[in-house]
């Protein structure tokens, strides 16, 4: 809660107790969700694979998130068939789970059912 209320006063800047459009649009402009559901997962892999090889290497996908910060973490996570590189696909899918993470959710209860068969 703390933190809410600490991220809330730091983004209200003009200290009137509710956002305007300004503010508001600055908030979610430092959202990972927010601002990668601005492109599609097409216009991003696209954007990211710097060597037009078709695959993003790990730093691709850190040049694509804006930050190294936990990007092994990130990688494995989006390299569903562990083969080192991620197509299209592979990141089609990542991106979709950082913007509805309800899917990602989905997807890991679905697996654990499967495995429980």
């Amino acid at each position: 809660m703390t933190f809410l209320i600490s991220s809330f006063s730091k983004t209200d800047r003009d200290r009137s107790g509710g956002l305007n459009l300004k503010e508001f649009s600055a908030f979610l402009g430092k959202v990972k969700w927010w601002n990668m559901s601005r492109k599609t997962p097409e216009q991003w892999f696209k954007g990211s694979d710097k060597d037009s090889n078709e695959v993003l290497s790990k730093e691709e996908l850190a040049d694509l998130l804006g930050s190294k910060a936990h990007i092994d973490v990130f990688f494995k996570r989006a390299d569903k068939n562990s083969s080192g590189d991620l197509d299209q696909k592979e990141v089609s899918a990542f991106i979709n789970e950082l913007i509805f993470p309800s899917t990602r959710a989905k997807n890991i209860r679905k697996t654990k059912s499967k495995g429980q068969n």
